[in-house]
């Protein structure tokens, strides 16, 4: 048994930026030892940004329309942060609506949900970042892959901060090659695979459709959050999504891999 329940989300690339807010301050983010390594990528990105632009543009795969993206980029350190819950805006996000959840489930989510990033890493839900833009299947001139660098940073710190959780990971494919759980959390990592159930030849078949598949992990989010869910072993994790009406099923666990729960679009 665990502690309780986190769920990992994937970000979006549609971000609000903040009117308002403190500067960022890379040293009150979670994961705190994960500072160095933000540190070196934004430095990273502020100065390809101002310094070489068309080769930024190239690099993020900005149309002319999007260069406002690339200004925000530019002054990363000197722009108004907020809570990341409200700086990614995508689909999953306007699913989960967490502007117009309750106190309570508000305060779960600050408590359970973390974002994964390919400018911060994973953040917790409620940690201020600025909004960027970058992909973790871009690369930055001295660094690399994004993916690969988040590689080599993440396992360790992660590692340590979730050995007492169960979790679900509902990151896209991108992200979730970012960190994938060790041994030592293999037994408490479920991922969360969306489908849909249609009927093919007289017979349903699961289909994975990638814009509902990320409003149901949204709405499934929100679900969790307005009871307050915490569960603690992966099927206890599949007896509240049953009784909260999503219909799914965990999968029996194979030797080296963590669980994986299906879970049927509504």
């Amino acid at each position: 048994m665990t502690s309780g329940l986190v769920i990992l989300l994937p970000p979006s690339e549609g971000k609000t930026e903040s009117a308002k807010g403190p500067k960022l301050d890379l040293s009150k983010l979670s994961f705190p030892s994960l500072k160095p390594a933000r540190t070196k990528l934004l430095k990273e990105l502020v100065e390809v940004s101002q310094k070489q632009p068309n080769k930024a543009q190239k690099m993020l795969g900005l149309s002319n329309r999007q260069l406002g993206e690339l200004e925000m980029n530019k002054n990363l350190f000197k722009r108004p942060s907020a809570k990341a819950i409200e700086i990614y805006s995508g689909v999953l996000y306007e699913a989960l609506d967490f502007a117009n959840l309750s106190k309570s489930a508000q305060s779960w989510i600050s408590k359970k949900v973390f974002i994964a990033s390919a400018l911060y890493g994973l953040v917790g839900a409620f940690d201020k970042i600025a909004a960027y833009r970058l992909s973790g299947d871009q690369s930055l001139p001295n660094s690399g892959s994004v993916k690969k660098f988040w590689q080599t940073n993440l396992n360790k710190v992660l590692v340590d901060a979730f050995k007492k959780n169960l979790i679900l990971d509902l990151r896209s494919s991108l992200y979730a090659a970012a960190w994938q759980p060790s041994v030592d959390l293999e037994n408490n990592f479920v991922v969360g695979k969306v489908v849909q159930k249609v009927k093919q030849n007289g017979k349903f078949v699961y289909k994975t459709v990638s814009h509902h598949n990320k409003a149901t992990k949204g709405k499934l989010v929100a679900a969790l959050a307005k009871v307050g869910a915490n569960p603690k072993s992966a099927e206890e994790l599949e007896r509240a999504l049953k009784k909260l009406g999503i219909e799914s099923k965990l999968e029996p666990k194979k030797d080296g891999k963590p669980h994986t729960m299906t879970i049927v679009m509504p």
